[in-house]
């Protein structure tokens, strides 16, 4: 289900691509011929040029092409700019903010419009037309100003233009829809906002939430596994007794089990902490995340590439695509919530085998540091190296924990480096990237958000290998090998365009239309939704 999920994405964007430039090449031929052209009707109003102070340079300069004159003046292109508004909600976003009751108070008024009230009524059309394809294309709200660990830019949308050729060919309702994401995920958010509106009773929200002390395990006697044995009922992975008990029995097992692989949990059958939070859950939260989803997901890039590694962080997955095809998946580590790992789009560079390992700042100050002050050994034990500023070798009895960020700390290369065997690197303000690591058992738990930043992969011989393959590089799988059994520290060139995207999604639709919830580890989903309803 999770590579049909992945195809169904990455060919929505694969494909979409196509379109788009297609859309844009389109829209830039037709303005370049149609720029002189006025878009006005011979019974438009004159605007008087300081009634747009307050506006922006972009709506000044659009009436100025338009010699300061009302566009608005085809009743069509105002009924599907009103039917673009009206249903802005299916897309996770609020009506009110595109001017909507400014926009009916005035054509209600049955007296018929002053000049004054025709201009103020063509600009709150141009104003919400703006906002809207701007919020369509890249969001509502830039993520730059919310994070300081978001590295991707949607890029500027030529809003004149756009709104030129729309009231040109009178489909300002087709070019707003085109502007949105245009994959299956995205489509299939929208089907999942409509499914779980809170304003819809339904049994499962008169549930009270369950408080628990501790955690629950199969055979444990508890008054609250009557409750738990409930809830999952009118989740319907739970078939009710005629008597209903207190004891965790092996039916309340098997369905707290499918529970947990729904919403991408540890399948152990315990109820702790994080399978309680994901019991009480209610409907307005999960739609609150749902339209946190799409939000994330209009300001990603719309063309990853024809080569591409895609990193879903809360996931804790990583795939390999090709051409839409996807090729490998991986499982990964990502960064605990005090040390995230970025959200970015990037470009492998190079592949470095038997890798030193410089040790980070961060790490430097909350981990060395206070560990080799307690003991010497810690630099032995962990193959860590000490130089001075000026590259001279420190011993461990002369180092000086006082000056401990002065020196720089390699660690040697092999099996044992903190960084493992494999090393995948890529331009990046965070000095973040993808590698192995020295304990691969890791991987075997359920939440794996615990390293500080970078992303730890599964099998990297096999993603690095693919990736090389993908590259055409010359050098050979025998040769790799050899490379990695020198323990020699060794860098490959990355010369093609492959790609790596670090995204963060919390909401996944299931081949079947099944709603399937992951961990919001950093905890984004609800404030992004707040501040969206601001």
């Amino acid at each position: 289900i999770k590579l049909y999920l992945l195809i169904l994405l990455t060919t929505g964007l694969y494909s979409c691509k196509k379109n788009q430039l297609n859309d844009s090449n389109q829209l830039n031929d037709s303005i370049e011929k149609k720029e002189v052209q006025k878009i006005y009707a011979p019974g438009s109003v004159v605007i008087d040029t300081t009634l747009l102070k307050g506006y922006s340079e972009k709506i000044k300069n659009f009436y100025q092409q338009n010699d300061f004159r009302t566009v608005w003046t085809d009743s069509t292109d105002v009924r599907q700019l009103l039917q673009s508004i009206n249903k802005v909600n299916e897309d996770g976003l609020n009506p009110q903010d595109y001017y909507l009751k400014k926009i009916t108070d005035l054509k209600s008024k049955k007296t018929g419009l002053s000049e004054d009230q025709r201009i103020q009524l063509d600009l709150y059309l141009t104003s919400s037309f703006y906002r809207l394809a701007n919020h369509f294309n890249s969001g509502k709200l830039n993520p730059r100003n919310l994070y300081t660990d978001w590295e991707i830019n949607r890029g500027d949308l030529d809003t004149p233009r756009l709104l030129q050729e729309s009231l040109l060919a009178h489909n300002v309702e087709t070019k707003l829809d085109s502007l949105k994401p245009n994959h299956e995920i995205y489509k299939r958010l929208k089907t999942a906002l409509a499914k779980v509106d809170p304003n819809v009773e339904e049994p499962l929200e008169n549930l009270k939430p369950i408080v628990l002390v501790g955690k629950l395990v199969p055979n444990d006697t508890n008054p609250k596994v009557i409750e738990v044995k409930q809830k999952l009922a009118k989740m319907k992975l739970y078939t009710l007794e005629d008597s209903i008990t207190s004891i965790y029995n092996d039916t309340l097992l098997v369905a707290v089990k499918k529970f947990q692989k729904k919403n991408n949990l540890p399948q152990d059958g315990i109820i702790g902490t994080g399978t309680l939070k994901a019991l009480n859950y209610n409907k307005a939260q999960r739609k609150a995340q749902i339209i946190a989803n799409m939000e994330r997901m209009r300001w990603y890039p719309r063309d990853l590439g024809e080569n591409f590694v895609l990193v879903n962080i809360p996931g804790y997955e990583l795939w390999l695509v090709s051409k839409g095809d996807t090729l490998q998946s991986h499982k990964i580590v990502v960064g605990k919530n005090k040390r995230r790992t970025p959200i970015l789009s990037s470009k492998f560079s190079n592949l470095v085998l038997n890798p030193t390992w410089t040790v980070p700042p961060t790490i430097i100050k909350e981990d060395l540091t206070p560990a080799a002050t307690r003991n010497r050994g810690y630099f032995a034990n962990n193959r860590i190296k000490i130089y001075n500023s000026k590259g001279g070798l420190v011993s461990a009895d002369n180092w000086n924990p006082a000056l401990a960020k002065s020196y720089r700390y390699v660690q040697d290369p092999g099996s044992q480096n903190s960084l493992g065997i494999i090393k995948f690197n890529f331009p990046n303000n965070h000095m973040v990237y993808l590698h192995d690591t020295s304990n691969r058992s890791i991987f075997n738990k359920g939440g794996r958000d615990l390293s500080s930043g970078c992303v730890r992969v599964q099998n990297p011989e096999k993603l690095a290998l693919k990736l090389l393959e993908l590259d055409n590089s010359e050098v050979t799988e025998d040769q790799f090998n050899k490379i990695l059994a020198s323990l020699k520290t060794s860098s490959i060139k990355i010369n093609s365009p492959i790609y790596v995207h670090q995204f963060y999604w919390t909401v996944s639709i299931a081949r079947d239309g099944g709603i399937n919830f992951k961990d919001d580890i950093y905890e984004l989903d609800f404030d992004l939704y707040l501040k969206m309803r601001k």
